[in-house]
Order: structure tokens, then sequence, then C-alpha cells
């Protein structure tokens, strides 16, 4: 036994040494109920070489307890490293803490609430080694399989394409307004990481998921896997329950409240893209200049028209598509 233990040390030694880091950033709020199925979801990953950075949202349960519980385990190729305790709110906690650790070779967020499949941080690494490059900004994401707070399976992906491969280096054109690119599925590298710095100190403090995917699509690559990485558990403590409902009533509902009625709901998109545009326009392959350009303010009476006459589609229901093309043609983005 002793012998075993002896090599399983020298063997995630050799792995720290040669195996590219990975950095997962946790946020927790008051995650006690569910936050143990996923710290072991966590545990089970077949990567061995991965510090988990928490930073806990001033949680008045005991989720401090429970994360104090895994920090002070010894775990095979994972380690678990306490952050701070502050409020900080959405996306803040998240981006703050990211940009306090020291560099990686990756990184991933972390929700409190999901389990995620043993193989996730392992798979999305070698799509990005094969799909991506570490001198563009680079970005993987995968599907996630909907599930009920106790986990019952609701329903899979949104916008899984299957007419294509399994791995797909997705374009600015798939990913504008589209995508269902959650962060809970992100694998970044650095050039990711050092836009979203220069972005907070340029004062987009609230930029996160949507900002990254656009910014990777328009100036790096953006790599999808339509396999399921993890159990997306809906809930209503969720964070984001009101962003992505399970049900397809809820959806669509959802979809016509977003482009019409709410006065914001298409604001994330149109921010990003702004900011990109602006901030970015050097970076942006020359490819996508006339998209970005299109979709950036002011949006004049041409740009309308141009939009919604434009020639490649940008959703893969066809309800989305003329609900955007709509959106369009009233000036909604």
């Amino acid at each position: 036994m002793k012998i075993i233990e002896l090599n399983y040390k020298k063997f995630y030694g050799w792995c720290k040494k040669v195996i590219k880091k990975v950095a997962i950033i946790l946020a927790t709020f008051n995650g006690e109920r569910y936050l143990k199925e996923q710290l072991d979801s966590l545990c089970r990953q077949t990567y061995c070489n991965i510090d988990v950075y928490v930073h806990d949202d001033m949680s008045a349960d005991n989720t401090m307890s429970l994360i104090n519980e895994y920090i002070e385990r010894e775990y095979k190729g994972i380690k678990f490293i306490f952050v701070d305790q502050s409020k900080l709110g959405y996306p803040q906690c998240f981006i703050k803490t990211l940009l306090s650790i020291p560099l990686y070779d990756y990184y991933a967020f972390c929700d409190q609430d999901d389990v995620w499949f043993d193989n996730k941080i392992e798979k999305a690494i070698k799509a990005l080694e094969a799909f991506g490059t570490n001198s563009e900004p680079s970005l993987y994401y995968a599907a996630v399989d909907y599930y009920d707070s106790n986990l019952n399976y609701i329903r899979g992906a949104r916008f899984v394409n299957t007419n294509l491969s399994e791995i797909t280096n997705y374009s600015l054109q798939d990913m504008l307004l589209g995508g269902e690119a959650m962060g809970m599925t992100f694998l970044f590298n650095n050039r990711v990481r050092d836009a979203l710095e220069e972005t907070v100190k340029r004062g987009g403090n609230d930029f996160k998921d949507t900002f990254i995917k656009l910014y990777c699509a328009a100036c790096g690559n953006i790599i999808y896997s339509y396999f399921p990485c993890a159990k997306y558990r809906r809930h209503s403590g969720a964070t984001t329950v009101k962003m992505n409902p399970a049900g397809k009533l809820q959806r669509t509902m959802g979809m016509i409240k977003k482009i019409f009625i709410d006065r914001d709901g298409l604001q994330s998109i149109q921010q990003s893209v702004d900011f990109i545009y602006k901030q970015y326009v050097h970076n942006i392959k020359p490819e996508n200049i006339e998209l970005i350009s299109l979709f950036s303010s002011p949006s004049t009476f041409a740009k309308k028209i141009k939009k919604v006459f434009w020639r490649k589609r940008f959703r893969l229901r066809l309800i989305d598509e003329i609900g955007y093309r709509v959106a369009f043609l009233i000036g909604r983005i």
C-alpha cells in the first residue's frame, strides 16, 4: 500500500511539472444545499493539475464550513484555495477573483450548484490544444443538460447542431446572437484573461460571458462541443434562472420578452459589440470587421435594412430568427 501511495505522489508530482495548469474560479453564496455535489464533481476530474480558487460572497449559512473541509483535505491532482469573503455580486465575484490570482495556462468558471462530468476539463483542454492557439484569444465551451433542483433530467441544450462535427470552430456569425455559451462551461487561455484585465482598466467592469464569447469570436477562436459537459441545475435560487429557463414555452416567452419588451433585454450584446468595436478594433480579424461594424451603435436606417436582409442566419430555430429580424427593423439591436 505504501508503494502504491508513493507511486501516486510521484505521478501527480510529474503531472504538475509537465501538464498545463488550470485555475477554476468558484463563486459561492449561501450554497450549502447543492455545493457538496459540485465540489465532489471537481474532485473527480480526470485532469490532474487543477487549482480551485474560491470566493465567497458573504454567505450566511454553512457554505464556508463546507469549503474549509475541502481546503483541509489532500486530493490527487486538485487543490482548493480560499481567496476572500466579500460582497462583490455577479459578475464581479468571478472577474475580480480571476484577475487576483497567479497566471495559469487555462481558466474556467464554476457555479456552486451544478455537477460537472468527470472529463469536463480534460476534454476542454484537448479541444483547445487541437483547435485553438495560445497566441490568440481562444475559448472552449460545451452544451449542458438541464436538470431540476433534485437532478432529475429536464432537457438537453437549445442550440445543439448535430449536423456539424462534435467539436466545431464557430464564427462570429454563429455566436453574435446565439450559441448558448454559458460561463460554467468555459475554458479559456491567457489571451482572454489579458483582454478581461484590459477591459476592466477601460471601464468594462460588468463584462463576462457575452463579452468573452464575442471577443473570442471576433478576435480569435471559439470552439464548441455539442456533447454535454455538466448537469446544469435549475432552481429558484439560481442567479441565472430567469436567463436560462428550462421549459420550451418559458424559453419562447422569455425570448419575446427579451427582444420586444425588456428595455435592456439585448443590452449585454449591444454593449459588448460596441466595446469591442471601439476598444479592440485593431484586434478584430479582417473577415469580422463588417459584421461588428454593422451591429455597433448608432443603429442607422441603412444598418437596420442591411441587418434585416443579412445573407446568413443567426439562429437555429426559425421562430428565433424571425424574432431577431423584426428586432433589427425596429432598432432593438
